[in-house]
């Protein structure tokens, strides 16, 4: 049975968008992110009895940790899939894209997605190089959220970016490289001058290139 989303607003989760024609591998997904133990959201287990979908999921997307998109031909032809990366990206929440099949981007999603770094995946194998990294990024988010209290502006309201900037010290201490980049330029995406995110990119960068 799902969890109550009231209940979980405290807590860290990631929202999991997806076509409905790739339900199976939505459901493999979920049950892996369950299995390491990150917390999620996703139509229609978490739509309570009697609930209207477009309020549940508007809610879901506003106290989520970040989205987490199945990237395939269909999810880029599904009206919901779209208005929820589009809503996502307007609560200034972080895309991990998943791509699950050989694709061209549509016009919107390559507006969508121009700054998100896409993790090819051939098969949702949880023992894949590519499925691991996709764990670790979920994690630096959602873990962020349920751990120990985040950074705070002076208005009180969490800072996205020192978050985004705290996960990508975390990322580069364990030579994940590819995380940290991605976590430093959606940092930079919602703060273009912001000088320790710069400076930590192009130390990354560097890094990157040796490899």
């Amino acid at each position: 049975m799902a969890d109550n989303l009231q209940g979980r607003q405290s807590e860290g989760y990631a929202f999991i968008s997806y076509s409905s024609k790739n339900a199976a591998e939505a459901d493999s997904v979920r049950v892996m992110f369950k299995k390491n133990g990150i917390k999620m959201w996703m139509a229609p287990y978490d739509i309570p009895a009697g609930g209207k979908y477009a309020g549940e999921i508007t809610r879901a997307l506003k106290n989520c940790s970040c989205l987490v998109l199945l990237l395939t031909d269909a999810a880029q032809q599904s009206e919901w899939v779209d208005k929820e990366v589009e809503r996502a990206i307007g609560y200034k929440k972080t895309i991990i894209p998943v791509q699950l099949e050989d694709l061209t981007l549509n016009d919107s999603f390559e507006y969508y997605l121009g700054n998100c770094q896409i993790i090819p995946v051939k098969t949702v194998n949880e023992n894949s190089a590519e499925i691991q990294k996709v764990i670790r990024a979920v994690k630096t988010f959602v873990d962020k959220e349920e751990g120990e209290k985040p950074e705070e502006v002076k208005s009180g309201v969490k800072d996205p970016v020192a978050i985004l900037i705290e996960g990508a010290k975390k990322s580069y201490g364990d030579e994940d490289y590819i995380t940290a980049e991605e976590l430093l330029r959606q940092a930079l995406r919602l703060d273009n001058y912001n000088k320790e995110a710069y400076s930590l990119l192009q130390i990354v960068l560097s890094k990157r290139m040796r490899f």
